[in-house]
Parts: C-alpha cells; sequence; structure tokens
C-alpha cells in the first residue's frame, strides 16, 4: 500500500457517524464545536466548556456519548494540560473534510476573480527563491477555479434534469424566475461573464510560466531548495514535482474556455428547454397525455361498475390458429361516379378568427417579445419591469420571456433589489433599458 493512501490518514471507522440513526446529531454536534473552535480557539477549548456547549443541544448524558463517538471515530482528540484540565480539538485531518462540508452547506458563492488575480500578483511579483512555495500557492487557487467552474457547470446540469422531470407550469416558472435566476444566473454565470471574467490575466499567466518551465537554471534552484528543506529525497524527485504543477496549472488555465463553452452550452439549453415547456403547456392545456391519464383514473375509480367497463375490453378463445387466421379477404368495391360540388365560402368573421388563432400559435416569438418591448417603453429610455400591465396569465409569461429574450440588440435588463408583490405574484423587479 502506498505511504500517502487515505487510509493510512484517515481511521476505517472515521465516516461511521454518518450511517446511524442519529447522524443528524453528529453532524450538528461537529458544526457547533467547528464554528465555535474557529471563533479565536484554534488552540482548542476546555473539555468542560465543550460540554456545555453542547449541553445546549443535547443533554449532558448524551453530549458525554456523542464526544466519546467522535473520539472513537477520529474527529476529535484530548490532551491533558496542567492543572489535569483536559483540552478538545480536532484531528488534522478532519479540520479540511470540515471546511469542505461547511461550505458545501452554506452553498458560498463561487468566487473565481479573486483566485486568478492572487495568481496573477504571485507572478508578476515572483521571487524565485521561494519558486516551491509560489507554485504550492498557484496550484492550490487553480485547483479552486477549476473546481468551482466544475461545479457551476453539474449545478446547471442538476438543474436541466429537474426541469425535464417536471411538467407543472408553475413549478417550471418559479424555477426558471425564481431558483435558476437568482441562484444560478445572478449569482455566478452573470459574474463568469462579466465581472469574474477570467481571459484578462490568463495570457500573461501562462507566458510567464512557460518561460520559467523552460529556464533550467531557475528549476535547479528551486529543486535543491526543496531537497534542502527535505520535502523530497532528491533533485530528480523535486523537479518533476515542479515541472508537474507547472504543467497542471497552465493545461487547466489553457482549457478554462472549454469548460466555460460547456457551461454556456448548459445554460442556454436550460432556458432554452423552459421556454419551449412553458409556451408548450401554455399552448396546449388541454394534452392527449393529460385526457388519457384523466380517463385512466376515472376508470380505475369506476371499476366495479360493469355499465363503464363491460364494452371496454373483448376477449374471446381462439381454437386453432395458423397465419391463415390473420388473412383478410379483399373486397371488390364499384367506383360510384363521382361529382364535383363548389364550395361554399366561409364567412369573412370565420376567416378572422382562423387567421387570429394562426398569429397567436407564434404570439410569444422573441421577435414578438422584442415588438412588445418597443411599444412599451415608446420614446422612453427605461422603465420598470413592474410597469408592465400585470393582468393576466399572458402577461406574466411575456415579463419572464422579456428577461430570458434579453441578449439582444435592442434592449438589456438590469436587476434591481426591490420585491414586486401584487395580486398574489411575487418577482425581484428589474430596469429594462433600451440599447439603440
Amino acid at each position: 500500500m502506498l505511504k500517502n493512501s487515505l487510509f493510512n490518514i484517515i481511521p476505517n471507522n472515521f465516516f461511521n457517524i454518518f450511517s446511524t440513526s442519529q447522524k443528524e446529531i453528529y453532524v450538528d454536534s461537529l458544526f457547533l464545536l467547528f464554528h465555535h473552535l474557529d471563533n479565536g480557539n484554534n488552540y482548542g477549548e476546555k473539555k468542560e466548556k465543550i460540554i456545555n456547549l453542547l449541553s445546549t443541544y443535547v443533554s449532558k448524558k448524551k453530549t458525554l456519548s456523542i464526544l466519546r463517538r467522535l473520539k472513537i471515530c477520529g474527529w476529535i482528540y484530548e490532551e491533558e494540560i496542567a492543572n489535569y484540565d483536559v483540552i478538545i480539538n480536532f484531528t488534522y485531518y478532519s479540520i479540511p473534510i470540515l471546511k469542505t462540508l461547511n461550505d458545501l452547506k452554506k452553498k458560498n458563492k463561487l468566487e473565481y476573480m479573486g483566485y486568478l488575480f492572487a495568481i496573477y500578483s504571485m507572478i508578476k511579483n515572483i521571487e524565485y527563491a521561494s519558486l516551491g512555495d509560489i507554485l504550492d500557492q498557484i496550484y492550490n487557487n487553480t485547483m479552486i477555479i477549476m473546481n468551482r467552474l466544475k461545479t457551476l457547470n453539474a449545478n446547471i446540469k442538476k438543474y436541466i434534469q429537474e426541469l425535464i422531470e417536471k411538467d407543472n407550469l408553475q413549478t417550471i416558472v418559479d424555477n426558471l424566475f425564481s431558483d435558476y435566476k437568482i441562484n444560478i444566473v445572478d449569482e455566478y454565470y452573470q459574474r463568469l461573464k462579466t465581472s469574474d471574467n477570467l481571459s484578462k490575466y490568463r495570457p500573461f499567466i501562462i507566458s510567464k510560466l512557460n518561460e520559467i518551465s523552460i529556464n533550467s537554471k531557475i528549476i535547479n534552484d528551486a529543486g535543491t531548495k526543496l531537497v534542502d528543506k527535505q520535502t523530497f529525497n532528491d533533485i530528480t524527485e523535486a523537479k518533476t514535482h515542479l515541472y508537474q504543477q507547472i504543467n497542471y496549472i497552465i493545461s487547466s488555465l489553457s482549457n478554462i474556455e472549454i469548460i466555460i463553452k460547456e457551461i454556456d452550452s448548459k445554460n442556454s439549453y436550460y432556458i432554452k428547454t423552459a421556454i419551449t415547456k412553458i409556451l408548450y403547456i401554455v399552448s396546449n392545456p388541454d394534452k392527449t397525455t393529460g385526457k388519457i391519464n384523466k380517463i385512466i383514473d376515472y376508470l380505475v375509480k369506476n371499476k366495479n361498475d360493469k355499465k363503464i367497463t363491460h364494452n371496454l375490453f373483448h376477449f374471446y378463445s381462439a381454437p386453432f390458429f395458423s397465419r391463415k387466421s390473420l388473412y383478410t379477404m379483399p373486397k371488390k368495391t364499384m367506383q360510384e361516379e363521382q361529382t364535383i360540388k363548389s364550395e361554399k365560402s366561409l364567412d369573412d368573421s370565420v376567416k378572422l378568427q382562423f387567421l387570429q388563432k394562426v398569429l397567436e400559435r407564434n404570439r410569444f416569438s422573441k421577435q414578438k417579445i422584442i415588438n412588445y418591448v418597443k411599444e412599451a417603453l415608446n420614446a422612453s429610455k427605461e422603465m420598470l419591469a413592474s410597469q408592465l400591465p400585470l393582468n393576466n396569465y399572458d402577461d406574466y409569461i411575456k415579463l419572464i420571456l422579456i428577461y430570458m429574450y434579453s441578449k439582444n440588440n435592442y434592449y438589456l435588463i438590469e436587476r434591481r433589489n426591490s420585491l414586486y408583490k401584487e395580486k398574489g405574484i411575487c418577482f425581484n423587479d428589474f430596469v429594462i433599458r433600451r440599447t439603440n
């Protein structure tokens, strides 16, 4: 087994607390301890105070049982100090795991630009005497950026999967206009395409790292320092490590555009799918699937009613079956003399109604929405979305599509923090601004 194997670091029963019926209590207790020890108590806390802390959540007897279990599983350790006091602290390997779990629980914002700017600053003002330590920091920052981009990509994929499984119009609208818009578009995607744009510093970083990688003297000096610090056994191993880090950073930053294109593609697909579903449901309120479901539901509920089910299916026995049993004799038919009758002209009002129906089928197209915005703005430069007519269902559909179709050459939208609440409808207001 490898010396640095994960199971040589983490005890075998480390994750056992997550498989018990009391896992919620263990997790809550861990987070209580984590926040307490992270708040200026990095060197641990007296056991007596920890017991008092957890006793506000569960009984004292239960607290002792929890601490005993966390110690057995390797999450915490106890250390006796002067005056026979006992200090409780987290094991070194449990701290990064708890931090990750805490970040996941809080759904921290996926910042990118700060990490890339830190890389840029370190590269721009690099001190070659500390190249090994600096590359470690750059390598870690690069991993964070890549992991967060992959997280955003996976989150959009999750929303797409959930959308495919939804058929309720209100749920789809809420998901698109509230949940997805706020938690994905506004929080992460919009910043990624604007303020957190990752293209700004990448060329300089990649160019500088390429210069370092082909400078054998810089690499040899950095490798020698790593051997002197006993980080590696020999210069070959140290240099291999440095080259691997540089290659990972360059490769990752070079491939960022590929991940961003995938994110763009998923975002566009999600919006397109959501709009298509909304328009389909709005245009087809009496879907065949819904009718069939109602029929089946009605038959199930009335399965004992013979008047309904008697003529539903017919079965009979066939004493002999062969291929010819399925043969149908052709019938001779006599051609009758056909006459052509003049077709009666439709009334103009009927024609107008038919034309109106045809036009309504496309009433939510992108061009129709843009025209709608033009009429609403009229001579104004901008207006609030809440100033639009919001009297019926179609008005709210148009409101959603105005937001989703905003990537055009006529208008743009700018989100406001004010909340619009009227007639049972609630949404974050936004400005619609003319661009030409």
